[in-house]
């Protein structure tokens, strides 16, 4: 896979295992020269170490910033000491904005090098590498590291549910109950009505055929 240099560091796409959290990971093997911690790469020492060879892995779209940079310049093309990106690779000095590298005094000589941006951002999986030949040396490098903020949109809240009625202990819908309510209670009233009227009035009938049972045959057919 294609390699990134930046300041005098390999970046290529990578993978590594990341500890849970972790904005970037070392990879083995990782010079005793090196420093990884809290989110920054440097290099040990005043001056950093002749051939060195370290890397460290992205474990998270970054956001990158140079506090220190420092590296021998070899010409052309930083041949010596360098930090790679894409195919080029970087060298040289920068009095960047931390106080880290304040007193760092420009020590390469050099009437030209190739220097990178001193923010940026990096994606998930790039590679950092910092590589140093077996001659002269420099202060180095203070390259930290600080993930992106990701936001996530909430799901929507589900759709409310439709209206629906809820169903009686016979399987009838409420307005089907109220509805077979009300027409039992009109029957009954007609009935009541009906044998009212019978009981207070009685039928007109002769008085031969006046008797127990007829009675109880008008009384039945009111009801049936």
């Amino acid at each position: 896979m294609a390699g990134i240099v930046l300041f005098g560091f390999v970046l290529q796409g990578g993978t590594a295992a990341c500890p849970p959290g972790a904005v970037a990971t070392p990879l083995e093997p990782f010079d005793n020269g090196c420093v990884f911690q809290e989110g920054c790469f440097s290099l040990a020492g005043d001056y950093y170490e002749n051939g060195l060879n370290c890397s460290v892995s992205l474990c998270a779209d970054s956001t990158y910033t140079l506090k220190g940079f420092s590296i021998e310049v070899h010409i052309p093309n930083c041949g010596a000491d360098a930090l790679v990106m894409d195919g080029v690779r970087y060298c040289g000095h920068i009095n960047t904005s931390s106080a880290y590298d304040d007193d760092w005094i420009d020590i390469t000589g050099a009437s030209s090098s190739n220097l990178p941006s001193e923010t940026g951002t990096l994606a998930t999986g790039a590679i950092v590498t910092f590589e140093s030949d077996e001659t002269d040396r420099a202060r180095g490098v203070l390259l930290c590291f600080e993930a992106e903020e990701t936001t996530t949109t909430p799901p929507a809240p589900p759709p409310p549910p439709s209206p629906s009625s809820d169903d009686d202990d016979d399987g009838l819908s409420n307005e089907a109950a109220v509805a077979i309510a009300i027409g039992s209670a009109v029957a009954l009233s007609a009935i009541f009505l009906a044998l009212h009227h019978h009981y207070k009035h009685g039928p007109v009938q002769n008085k031969a055929s006046t008797s127990p049972s007829s009675s109880s045959s008008s009384i039945g057919s009111l009801l049936f």
